[in-house]
C-alpha cells in the first residue's frame, strides 16, 4: 500500500501479508466500490421506471402483451443469476455495462408501480426502506458476532416467500399479501446485514484480479436486497391511486 495515497497498487495484495490497518483500508475501499455501484444501479432503475411510466408506447409494449412481459421477466431473472455466476469472466467495463442494463430492465418492469401507487406513498416507502437498509447495513458492518448462521434461515424464508408469492398470483388473497410483506421485510432486512458482514470478510481475502468482480457481485446482492425490501414495505404501507 502506498502510504502517500492510501491506495493499493495493482497486483500487490496478497491475503495474510498486510497488517490490520491495511486490511481495514482495503475493506473500506472495497465497500466504497460496492455501495457506489449499488447506488448507480438504483439511480438507473428509478430513471428507467420514470421514463417507461411516462411513455404510453413503452407501457403498451411491455404490459400490453403477456408474452412480452413474461419474456422480459425471464430475462431479468436469468440476468441476475448469470451476473452472479459469470461476472469474474467479464472485463470490468462489460460487467458494469451488463449490470447497468439489468438495472434499467428492472426499472422498466417496475414502472407500473408508479401508476398503481401514489407518488407520496412511493417516496415515503423509499425513505423508510433506505433507513432500514442503512440501519441493518451498519449492524452487519459493526456487530462482532458472526451472522453466518442466519444464512440458512434467510434462504429458507426467501424460498418460501417466492413460492407463496407465485401461489398468491391466483389466490389474490389480501391476507396472504400482507403476510408476504411482513415476511419480506424480515427476510431482506436480515439479508442486508448478512450480506454486508459477508462482503467485509470477502474484501480481506479477495486478490487484486478478482477485486472488481467481487465488488460488482456484492453490489448486485445489496441492490436486490434493497429492491425487495422496498417492494415488501410497499405491500404493507403503499397507498394505491383512486
Amino acid at each position: 500500500m502506498d502510504p502517500q495515497t492510501n491506495r493499493f497498487d495493482a497486483g500487490t495484495w496478497r491475503p495474510g501479508t498486510m497488517d490490520a490497518a491495511a486490511v481495514e483500508a482495503r475493506t473500506q475501499q472495497f465497500m466504497a466500490v460496492v455501495f457506489s455501484a449499488m447506488a448507480m444501479a438504483l439511480l438507473v432503475t428509478a430513471v428507467a421506471a420514470w421514463v417507461t411510466a411516462s411513455s404510453e408506447s413503452l407501457l403498451g409494449l411491455i404490459f400490453g402483451s403477456r408474452v412480452v412481459w413474461l419474456v422480459l421477466a425471464l430475462v431479468q431473472f436469468g440476468g441476475a443469476i448469470a451476473l452472479m455466476r459469470f461476472v469474474h469472466a467479464l472485463s470490468p467495463a462489460m460487467a458494469v455495462g451488463l449490470f447497468t442494463a439489468y438495472a434499467g430492465l428492472t426499472g422498466m418492469l417496475f414502472s407500473s408501480i408508479l401508476l398503481v401507487f401514489t407518488g407520496e406513498s412511493i417516496v415515503s416507502v423509499f425513505a423508510a426502506s433506505a433507513g432500514m437498509f442503512a440501519g441493518m447495513g451498519i449492524y452487519g458492518a459493526t456487530v462482532k458476532r458472526s451472522l453466518a448462521g442466519w444464512g440458512t434461515f434467510l434462504l429458507m424464508g426467501l424460498i418460501g416467500t417466492i413460492i407463496v408469492s407465485l401461489v398468491n398470483i391466483w389466490l389474490r388473497s389480501p391476507m396472504i399479501n400482507f403476510l408476504l410483506g411482513m415476511a419480506g421485510v424480515v427476510t431482506f432486512a436480515g439479508l442486508t446485514a448478512w450480506d454486508v458482514q459477508r462482503l467485509r470478510q470477502v474484501a480481506a481475502v479477495v486478490p487484486d484480479e478478482g477485486f472488481m468482480g467481487e465488488a460488482l457481485r456484492g453490489a448486485l446482492s445489496l441492490y436486490l436486497d434493497f429492491i425487495n425490501l422496498f417492494l415488501s414495505l410497499l405491500r404493507l404501507l403503499g397507498r394505491r391511486r383512486s
